[in-house]
Parts: structure tokens; C-alpha cells; sequence
């Protein structure tokens, strides 16, 4: 198969739209444990293709990845925990969310390559959690919106 013919890009493009659909079936119709279970092993793998992104085709070294994820996560859990947003617009948030966190920091240091970019990229890491606290207010510290976000329940019944 040639690369770039359209079959090659079919390929690309259906097999990892097929894939999500499979996990994201899977996650509907297992019993809560095992849910919450491939939910983040699959949030893992996402955050890991990210990463072999950047450090391997880019060649940038990358230390930040936990705090874009975190605030993509953060953003999930207030959206849907607190204001009761369905879990397909709360996904679309946290997803915009952690782009423009990454977008924040990423886009100034375009010109910085190597042990610049891990230093601005682990200062964002290590920064994170004291946001997070910070902000506790809105975020519900460490793991507060993430409790009201379980004991809600209403993910896991999109009816």
C-alpha cells in the first residue's frame, strides 16, 4: 500500500476512528468499575500518543503533558460535576481547554528547543497542582471536583 494513496489515509484516518468507537461502546456497556478502569487506560494511552508526537517525530522534549491533562480533566469535572453539562459538550470543553493551556505555554517557546523546552515545560508541571490549589475555590482543590463529579453518577447514565 502506497503511502499517501487513499487507501493509506483511509487506513489512518478509520482504523483509530473505528478503535474509539469500539473503547467508547466497551465503556457504555461495562459494569462501572471496569469503565472507570478503560476510561483511564485509554486517557493514558492519548496522553502517551501526545508525548510520542513531540519527543519522537518532533524531537522536543516535553515534561508538561501532565498539566494539560490535568486541565482538560479539571475542566471535564467542573463542567459536568458542577454545572451539569452533558458529557459530549464537557468533552469538547476539556479538549479546547487543554489546547489553550498548551497553546499559552507552547506558543512562546516556539524559538526554544532542548533543555530550554523541558525547563518551561516542567515549570508548568511542577506549577499545576499549586494552581489547582490556589484556585481551589472554582476547582475544588486536589480532589474535590472530582468527588462531586463520582458521587453525581449522572456520566455514567447519559439518559
Amino acid at each position: 500500500m502506497p503511502r499517501g494513496g487513499p487507501a493509506h489515509r483511509l487506513l489512518t484516518i478509520g482504523l483509530p476512528v473505528l478503535a474509539a468507537l469500539v473503547v467508547a461502546g466497551a465503556v457504555f456497556g461495562l459494569p462501572v468499575i471496569e469503565g472507570r478502569l478503560l476510561t483511564r487506560i485509554v486517557a493514558l494511552t492519548v496522553i502517551l500518543w501526545g508525548l510520542d508526537v513531540q519527543l519522537g517525530l518532533g524531537g522536543q522534549l516535553s515534561l508538561g503533558h501532565g498539566a494539560f491533562a490535568g486541565a482538560g480533566a479539571y475542566t471535564a469535572a467542573v463542567t459536568m460535576g458542577v454545572h451539569g453539562w452533558p458529557f459530549p459538550l464537557a468533552l469538547v470543553a476539556a479538549a479546547v481547554v487543554g489546547l489553550v493551556a498548551g497553546a499559552l505555554v507552547g506558543l512562546p517557546s516556539l524559538r526554544i528547543q532542548g533543555q530550554y523546552l523541558a525547563m518551561i515545560t516542567l515549570g508548568t508541571a511542577v506549577a499545576f497542582p499549586y494552581v489547582i490549589r490556589r484556585f481551589a475555590w472554582f476547582t475544588g482543590g486536589p480532589d474535590g471536583q472530582f468527588e462531586v463529579l463520582v458521587e453525581s453518577k449522572e456520566w455514567l447514565n447519559p439518559n
